[in-house]
């Protein structure tokens, strides 16, 4: 695999995956996450620090500053072709990232796909 295929491919990750995480944190009705989110709101009531709930500009920041972090400590972001010193947080860093990047990108494309209906 090519380096510039490799850092293409952690950025695409890395982007698309925090974005799927902030959507799920500030917007899904998922219920665990709505209910985390209810909890929070309960928790902050009538303080500024209730808006990270409910702003996705605000949260993203942050949610891509703990999958960064989480990257950079797995060896995500280390020298492209050298072993990372702990392969199954490398693994497990791509595996989630990689889904939730990949998911949220099957989903734009289904919800922007067309009309299913039969009305022609």
């Amino acid at each position: 695999m090519s380096v510039e295929f490799y850092w293409v491919a952690v950025v695409a990750a890395t982007i698309i995956g925090a974005a799927r995480l902030t959507r799920i944190a500030v917007y899904d009705k998922f219920p665990p996450a709505q209910w985390v989110r209810d909890k929070y709101l309960d928790a902050t009531d009538g303080s500024g620090w209730a808006l990270l709930a409910l702003c996705g500009y605000c949260m993203s920041f942050w949610v891509t500053a703990l999958v960064v972090g989480w990257g950079w400590l797995s060896d995500v972001y280390g020298p492209p072709g050298e072993a990372p010193q702990d392969a199954l947080r490398f693994l497990v860093w791509w595996v989630v990232i990689g889904t939730l990047a990949m998911s949220y990108l099957a989903a734009a494309f289904v919800a922007n796909d067309g009309d299913d209906s039969e009305d022609d």
